[in-house]
């Protein structure tokens, strides 16, 4: 139990540590985009569009969505986002134990004084581990996105 709890405590600081990086406040790192990758924009208003990349210029971003082609002006852009795609089956797996190891965590610590008792329930600890371990998968399928670039603040 000790080993979860570090695992799970260990997995919190590594994900507070992904977050703290910060995306490029430069425009020019939208040029490393391809036609076709899946990107977000956000602008201003935090209307968010979602499509594949079609064209980076100076001035303007264009995507096209599910029905047709956006071009946002860079004055209008917060934030763009690309889909990031690697590790995918590595997130399944790692939300999987993690959501499993809770799940047993928490049905062993509910069931300890009723199995003392001589009426525990390993099939609620079964359950508790299988049902939270697909959650845990379900998370870790769900499409990321990763923050490419970011629109300085304005002074």
């Amino acid at each position: 139990m000790v080993r979860h709890l570090f695992l799970c405590g260990l997995m919190l600081v590594h994900s507070g540590i992904l977050i703290a990086q910060r995306p490029a406040t430069s425009w020019d790192v939208l040029q490393q985009l391809r036609p076709g990758d899946r990107i977000q924009v956000t602008d201003q208003k935090t209307k968010v569009w979602t499509g594949t990349f079609d064209n980076v210029s100076e001035r303007v971003i264009t995507l096209t969505g599910k029905s047709r082609a956006s071009s946002i002006e860079r004055v209008d852009v917060l934030r763009v986002k690309i889909r990031d795609t690697s590790n995918r089956s590595r997130r399944i797996i790692l939300g999987t134990v993690i959501g499993a190891g809770i799940g047993l965590t928490i049905g062993l610590v509910g069931n300890a004084p009723l199995r003392n008792e001589g009426n525990g329930c390993s099939a609620c600890v079964a359950g508790l581990t299988a049902g939270l371990g697909g959650l845990g998968a379900v998370l870790g399928m769900r499409p990321r996105y990763r923050t490419l670039y970011l629109a300085p603040k304005p002074n």
